[in-house]
């Protein structure tokens, strides 16, 4: 069997087969009721659909057929993207599992494998960084997929504790103006932590976790010659120590839009 790539990498053509290709991409965002049974349905009707008409003796139905039980392994785990090729006369199965945004119910049948829907997967679980920063302190994450992983004291600390005479007169604003001195000194070294930060997990893209009073320190040094990357997104967090979890559903939609941003170009909304 010869593959090759066809329009935009979307499809790959096989040459010299039988119209007996069967290309199936199945994922479920959500099963309302926790039963798992929503898919196994779906799947059963994609499947009845694509068989009228079709040589119940055929190899095409014959891989159709294997598709039914599929259905069953998609019920563990209903929203990962579960992506079938298949073509009996040549002897071909591949079957892929992957943490994928979204559902796709898709079924399609010709001499072509259509990949858009594997090739998204696939980019989803390309990596980004998650930054959460404080005073003084910074969490990284690594995010791929729907897995995040916490990078414990990657990135430096400093002591902001402030010696100070509370006999002064003024001695507060005194302690606010050390306070945001040692954050500025404090977001300029980390700003070249977070490139090498990146650059360790093969990626461009990160999403902040801060405060809006500490944003307005930290954003020029991300606006900078010093920053090589992108920021896709910045969300406030209830405090410093928030799960893993949190994180994770709290940076999801800024990687989601910016994928969109990707597939759809720099001003589409979806």
């Amino acid at each position: 069997m010869i593959l090759s790539p066809a329009e935009n990498c979307s499809s790959w053509q096989l040459f010299g087969t039988q119209d007996d290709v069967a290309s199936f991409n199945f994922s479920l965002s959500s099963t309302p009721d926790g039963s798992h049974r929503e898919e196994r349905v779906m799947v059963k009707d994609m499947v009845r659909d694509a068989l009228r008409g079709i040589d119940k003796a055929s190899g095409l139905a014959a891989s159709l057929e294997s598709l039914l039980s599929t259905a069953g392994e998609i019920r563990t785990a209903p929203s990962r993207l579960r992506a079938v090729f298949a073509c009996r006369s040549q002897n071909f199965y591949r079957e892929f599992d992957l943490p994928a945004y979204g559902s796709v119910h898709y079924l399609n049948l010709g001499r072509t494998f259509h990949l858009a829907h594997l090739l998204r997967a696939i980019d989803s679980c390309r990596p980004y960084g998650v930054a959460l920063i404080e005073h003084g302190k910074a969490r990284a994450f690594v995010v791929r997929g729907t897995e995040i992983q916490e990078l414990a004291e990657r990135f430096p600390r400093r002591d902001l504790s402030l010696h100070v005479d509370d006999s002064r007169v003024g001695w507060s604003h005194h302690i606010a103006g050390n306070l945001e001195d040692h954050d500025r000194a404090y977001f300029k070294a980390l700003v070249p932590e977070l490139n090498k930060f990146l650059l360790e997990h093969s990626s461009n893209a990160l999403v902040i976790g801060c405060r809006e009073d500490l944003w307005g320190d930290l954003a020029p040094y991300l606006d900078g010659p010093g920053w090589t990357n992108e920021i896709i997104g910045r969300f406030d967090p209830p405090n410093f120590e928030v799960s893993l979890f949190a994180i994770l559903q709290a940076s999801k939609p800024f990687f989601e839009q910016y994928l969109r941003r990707r597939y759809n170009g720099p001003g589409s909304g979806d």
